[in-house]
This record gives structure tokens, C-alpha cells and sequence, in this order.
């Protein structure tokens, strides 16, 4: 089994807690082993000559001896510390394991990458407790795990390992075996996205809700707005800090934190805007929705949409024909009627002419 110093840390650190403490590249080259034993031994062995006349002289001067007895627990400590930190950096740094993460949606494929060699048999487990088989190969014939079947498959022959499909509960810790040494580990984490479609240079609103306290503090504040996995803009003791690359892309509304929203504006939306964007709060809770697939609409896509929207004075000019249009038609009614009154007064007045006409023609 393969020593590596970057297990300790994970015991006893988080993981970003490791990466703050020790921002040390996979690239970097191995110590000389026996220069770095040689100094890691002597300097333990000077410690510890040291303690012993502490002790003899704590034995000597009675006086002194509480004062000398701290002194001695305190260098003893110190030894320790050092011996521990020595044997930490030591191993640190000729680790071969190299640790890799991914953000994917549900169903889409992943490679799990692991970029050691291995001429042996390489198998891959997934960390859930207990150590689950992915999958084994030796030599040319692989098993896959239970529910792992028909999804997994070595890429070139070498230990990366593709799977396809992603399930939503593939998540987690993913450790590559030669043999049975340790020479990957590969983080991956499975988002089931809300999906909202945007046009360039348009201004969005990527939702995230959860619960937050009222009452709590401008300073206290804490949301960290992520993107495919990587930092994209952190709010904390009321001030806004970017991720590499994204330098003043998006903000988020301190006041609306105590109402639970805790949503990213993106003012004016670039082609590489595009991704999945999740947000926490107070370091680690997730916000609701889980993540959001921010999808980048294709100009032709966005012409169409705007060619197919009525423009408003398009509609003002629709009510305005209408209203017209109605007007005419109470005008032309309201007229047709008195038109026909006065036709019927005429047509009445005629007769009775004609009646009068008759009666004085019978008469004679």
C-alpha cells in the first residue's frame, strides 16, 4: 500500500481546509529519501538528547525543577510536532495520487480521470461507507459491480475509467487500485439542473432559495455562488469577492438575504456564461433549486424570438383599429336608424297626401 501524507491531512482536515493549508501541485518532483530521513532523524534525535538533560538537570537543581519539567513537556511537544509535520511534507510530496473532481448532470457521461500508469490490475470503488466495486480488470477481461453493469469501461487501456450514464446516486469519492495500491481519487458530483435559457447580452436572475435567519448580521453574511464546480462570486462580511475569470460577472443582493433569496444576477449575459451554477450558504447547505443549467440560446434562436414578439406600438395600434373600428360600427348603426325614422316619416306623410287626394277626388 502506497504511504501518502495527503490521507492524513483529509483525516483530520476538510478538504478545502487542505487546499488553503497545502496549495501544492500534483506536478511537483520527489524529495532525495535519504537526505530527507538523514535530516528527519537527526533532528528527532537532537530533540530528544535534548529532553534527557532537561530531565537530568530538572533531577539536579530541585529549585528549579518546575520551571525545567514545563520546559521539557514544551520541547517534547515541539518534538513531536516537527517529527509529525517532517513525516507529513515528506510523504506530501512524493505521493503519486493524484486527486481530480467533476460536476455532471444526471445521464450525461463522465471520465474519471487518473493520470498514473499502472501495469497490473486496476480496479475502481466507490466510497460510500463502505468501499463499493465499480469496477475490475485483470488484464484484458473487466468485471463491473452491482449497478455499475453496462456503464463502465477502461479508456486506452490505461486506469481512467468512463462511465456512462451518470445516476444521480454515483456521487462521491471514486478510488483507482494498481493492484492494491491507492493511485487515484476522483470526486464526482451529480446535479439533476433546473434549466433557464438566455440570450446574449440580456440580463438573468438564477434563482436560489433556502432558509436564513432574519435577524442575523450584515457580517455574518455568507453565500458562495459557484459555477461547473469552480468559485464564481462569493458574498461575506458584506463584501463581494470573483473567482478567477470572473471579475465583477454577476452580484447578489445583500438585503434580500434575510428573505430568503439568495438569487445571482448576471446583468449582461456572455456565450461563456453558459454552465451549471449552484449556491450554498453558510459554507456547505445547499440552496433551492439544487443547481441551475444556465443554457446560452443561439443568436438565430434569439432573432426568431424577437421577430415573433408584437412590438408594443403594434398592439396600441390593434386596440386603437379596434376601437375604430367599433365606433364606426355604433355610428354607422346609430345613423342607419335615423335614417330609416325619418325615411318612415316621409313615406307616412306621402300617404297620407294621397289619402287626402282620394277622399277629395270621391267627394266631387
Amino acid at each position: 500500500m502506497v504511504l501518502n501524507g495527503r490521507e492524513v491531512l483529509y483525516d483530520v482536515f476538510t478538504e478545502a481546509e487542505v487546499q488553503n493549508i497545502l496549495p501544492i501541485s500534483s506536478d511537483l518532483t520527489g524529495l532525495n529519501w535519504n537526505c530527507a530521513i538523514s535530516l528527519c532523524c537527526e533532528l528527532i534525535c537532537h530533540l530528544w538528547i535534548w529532553t534527557v538533560r532537561l530531565d537530568y538537570l530538572a533531577v539536579k537543581r530541585d529549585r528549579e525543577r518546575e520551571k525545567i519539567s514545563i520546559e521539557a513537556i514544551m520541547c517534547t511537544q515541539i518534538g513531536i510536532h516537527l517529527g509529525t509535520f517532517m513525516f507529513v511534507m515528506m510523504f506530501l510530496t512524493v505521493s503519486p495520487i493524484s486527486n481530480h473532481h467533476a460536476l455532471v448532470k444526471v445521464y450525461d457521461p463522465v471520465l474519471l480521470t487518473c493520470n498514473n500508469t499502472c501495469s497490473g490490475d486496476v480496479t475502481w470503488t466507490l466510497s460510500v461507507r463502505t468501499e463499493i466495486r465499480v469496477s475490475e480488470c485483470k488484464r484484458s477481461t473487466c468485471v463491473e459491480g452491482h449497478g455499475f453493469e453496462n456503464r463502465t469501461r477502461l479508456v486506452h487501456g490505461g486506469p481512467s475509467l468512463q462511465l456512462n450514464p451518470v445516476m444521480y446516486n454515483d456521487k462521491g469519492w471514486y478510488i483507482c487500485y494498481c493492484d492494491k495500491d491507492m493511485i487515484c481519487k476522483f470526486h464526482l458530483d451529480v446535479v439533476f439542473p433546473t434549466l433557464k435559457s438566455v440570450c446574449v447580452g440580456k440580463k438573468v436572475t438564477i434563482p436560489c432559495y433556502t432558509y436564513t435567519d432574519k435577524r442575523i448580521l450584515d457580517e455574518n453574511i455568507n453565500v458562495q455562488w459557484e459555477k461547473d464546480g469552480k468559485p464564481f462570486v462569493t458574498l461575506q462580511h458584506g463584501k463581494m469577492s470573483y473567482g478567477p475569470s470572473f471579475e465583477g460577472r454577476g452580484f447578489i443582493t445583500l438585503s434580500q438575504y434575510k428573505n430568503e433569496d439568495l438569487s445571482l444576477t448576471i446583468p449582461k449575459v456572455q456565450q461563456s456564461d453558459g454552465g451549471i451554477y449552484r449556491c450554498r450558504h453558510r459554507h456547505e447547505e445547499l440552496g433551492q433549486p439544487e443547481a441551475v443549467n444556465l443554457r446560452i440560446s443561439e443568436s438565430s434562436e434569439c432573432e426568431a424570438v424577437k421577430q415573433s414578439t408584437f412590438p408594443w406600438w403594434g398592439v396600441l395600434l390593434v386596440v386603437v383599429a379596434i376601437v375604430v373600428i367599433f365606433c364606426v360600427g355604433v355610428l354607422y348603426k346609430y345613423f342607419t336608424h335615423i335614417f330609416s325614422c325619418w325615411k318612415r316619416t316621409q313615406n307616412d306623410a306621402v300617404d297620407e297626401e294621397i289619402s287626402m287626394l282620394s277622399k277629395s277626388n270621391g267627394k266631387s
